[in-house]
């Protein structure tokens, strides 16, 4: 699932709605798809008529299945939650009593274990309350390389701060931003590629034709730009190559 880029920015409670409220447009979106909803317009779904706010919640509901559903399909390094816990979230939402998640998990051994999976996953939840409390009176005055929705390796190569992504232009790219150079360093090409991929545009499909005549603006080897441009997921194409598209960012 391809979360909306403001996602990983909004509330908890926003997070679990699936929802932000936009007050400078008046405009509720969903922090899923970014399909908006204004306020003050009346929506139709199925028979009824909702407003803005209603609308946004219905969409969530019908047409990603609810929070609870894409939330904890979110992968491990995102959640921290186990398959185990997951599994054993998934019963609790659904109402089953602890008998009833026995007999579906009888892995699990008895009812006192189930008892206590439920009361470390509110001592989890607790410690993510205070983390967070925490990491709100921390000024770290150190802002990291956002990474994008589609990236297909999260690690430390996003350890890169913008004072060190803007030292990276001046240092590979000429006065006509063109690239001199292909770096080495995993973190100097994160930088280079996502140069290069603003050159295209979001929802706008490309022949491979196109891509290599864009990339050559900038730099003459457009198959080792195009190449790493697909395998850092910054663009996306289909498995004949014969279109090209920028992933939502």
């Amino acid at each position: 699932m391809e979360f909306h880029k403001t996602f990983f920015d909004a509330s908890v409670e926003e997070m679990s709605n699936g929802y932000r409220f936009d007050s400078s447009n008046h405009v509720y979106y969903c922090l899923l798809c970014g399909k908006e909803y204004v306020e003050g317009e009346i929506y139709p779904i199925g028979n009824r008529f909702f407003t803005a706010n209603n609308a946004v919640k219905m969409h969530i509901a019908n047409d990603h299945k609810g929070m609870f559903h894409q939330l904890i399909g979110l992968d491990r390094k995102v959640t921290g939650i186990t398959d185990s816990q997951k599994r054993f979230l998934e019963l609790v939402n659904k109402g089953l009593s602890d008998k009833q998640i026995l007999d579906a998990i009888p892995e699990i051994g008895s009812l006192s274990t189930i008892r206590s999976y439920r009361f470390k996953l509110r001592e989890k939840e607790k410690q993510a309350k205070v983390f967070s409390a925490i990491m709100n009176n921390i000024d770290t005055k150190v802002v990291f390389m956002e990474v994008h929705r589609t990236a297909k390796m999260v690690d430390e190569r996003y350890m890169i701060t913008d004072k060190d992504v803007e030292k990276v232009k001046k240092t590979y790219f000429d006065q006509d931003n063109r690239l001199k150079a292909w770096p080495v360093k995993e973190k100097k090409k994160l930088v280079i590629l996502k140069e290069f991929s603003s050159l295209f545009q979001t929802g706008v499909q490309y022949t491979e034709k196109e891509v290599n005549a864009i990339i050559k603006t900038k730099y003459p080897d457009y198959a080792l730009i195009r190449r790493f441009l697909i395998g850092y997921g910054f663009m996306d194409r289909k498995a004949d190559g014969s279109v090209y598209w920028k992933c939502k960012e």
